[in-house]
């Protein structure tokens, strides 16, 4: 059925009680009774609440956690998100979550949701309301479901400060960017007939991008040629879905390739300089690189321009964010067993030394990381998945797990 249900669920507090190994910390985490639900993305409002998006089954769920960690389910089915705080996007096919996105009130409240996901081979752009039902105002059902032109897979979202959404997938071996206006349509003044398109030579493949304040569009993915080794793709797209072409000596993009380009996973986030940090994955190292709104790289941030975490086990980043002056890139290592771990950088690139052992953290939480999400207050919120059950965990400023959270 062409519309959205809800899924009731309860929540289960665990303690996770098996060692973490050196450095590492047991974690408490808030969690959704096992459900089958994987989280691929998450996002703060400025309350500091919490939305996560995820698949269950064939279908992509959205769920809300308040302030202090616990499931917005409301009472005798009043007052929740969702109904028992969370949504279903019932749409036609099979469903997979990629991103999601939240729009803030004016008055500092949460507002609405936006959700990117992959149905049958075509994206998904659906919008919630700030009560996590279906928004009737966008397509009538809350949703749309399109088809850009090849094997589609949605990569990430955005809502601009006009309320319309814009969805980066891949398609085939591109790169693709559309929009949607606040009502659900094609915005067809955006690139070529609502599409805008990039392939830099090779098999193209989406990862994330961030919108910076003046309407551009930071793009971030791989490509792959013949020597099947990827690099890292960085485009600057206009407002209209046009390649900047004052971004990268002209070209609009660059492409990286050789031993200076992660080699999996990278993630984009805009400080408030408007740089562009990238985070990923190299031969098991965390892997930061800044970029100056130009395209050229920063080259006082790390070393060269380049800041690596070396863990004490292989790693992969999966996630960044920052908070004033601090760049957080969180993900999970694999040792004897699965550690998440989070670093935090200063602005110049270098381990904080008032977080974790010389910058890092790694806690004893044997499941998967989405995103790390830095409350208001600088304290970051890890979002994933553990045992098929989304799952929360706080740690404090300077990188101990918070007791208080959930509570």
């Amino acid at each position: 059925m062409n519309r959205m249900t809800a899924l009731a669920v309860a929540v289960l507090l665990i303690t996770l009680t098996q060692p973490a190994g050196p450095g590492g910390h047991p974690a408490t985490a808030a969690t959704i009774a096992a459900n089958g639900t994987e989280v691929a993305s998450a996002e703060i409002f400025t309350d500091n609440s919490v939305v996560v998006a995820g698949t269950r089954g064939t279908a992509i769920v959205v769920g809300k956690y308040d302030s202090h960690g616990r499931l917005v389910a409301g009472h005798d089915g009043r007052g929740g998100y969702g109904t028992g705080g969370f949504a279903t996007i019932d749409s036609p096919g099979a469903g997979t979550a990629a991103a999601i996105a939240v729009e803030n009130t004016g008055n500092g409240t949460s507002g609405a949701a936006a959700v990117a996901g992959t149905v049958d081979g075509d994206v998904l752009l659906a919008r919630l309301t700030k009560e996590g039902q279906p928004d009737p105002a966008f397509n009538s059902t809350g949703y749309v479901r399109a088809d850009l032109g090849g094997d589609d897979t949605a990569a990430g979202v955005a809502i601009t400060p006009a309320g319309a959404l814009l969805l980066l997938a891949t398609s085939g071996d591109d790169i693709v960017l559309t929009k949607y206006t606040r009502r659900g349509r094609l915005d067809t003044a955006f690139g070529n007939h609502g599409k805008a398109v990039l392939n830099t030579g090779g098999k193209d493949t989406a990862a994330a991008f961030a919108q910076r304040p003046d309407g551009k569009l930071v793009v971030v993915g791989t490509s792959t040629d013949r020597t099947a080794v990827p690099a890292l793709v960085l485009a600057l797209f206009t407002p209209s879905g046009q390649l900047d072409k004052h971004f990268a000596g002209g070209t609009g993009y660059l492409r990286e390739s050789g031993p200076q380009a992660p080699r999996s996973g990278p993630v984009v986030v805009l400080d408030d300089a408007q740089d562009a940090i990238v985070a990923g994955t190299r031969n098991g190292d965390f892997v930061a690189t800044r970029y100056h709104p130009d395209g050229t790289r920063d080259t006082r941030f790390g070393t060269t321009g380049e800041a690596t975490t070396h863990l004490d086990a292989p790693a992969t980043a999966t996630a960044v964010n920052v908070h004033g002056d601090s760049i957080y890139i969180a993900g999970t290592t694999t040792g004897s067993t699965t550690r998440a771990a989070v670093t935090r950088l200063t602005s110049r690139g270098r381990p904080s030394p008032h977080f974790g052992d010389n910058g890092t953290t790694t806690l004893g939480y044997h499941g998967t990381i989405a995103a790390v999400l830095p409350t208001t207050a600088g304290m970051p919120i890890l979002s994933g998945s553990k045992d098929g059950a989304p799952a929360l965990l706080r740690l404090t400023t300077t990188g101990t797990l918070d007791a208080r959270y959930p509570r």
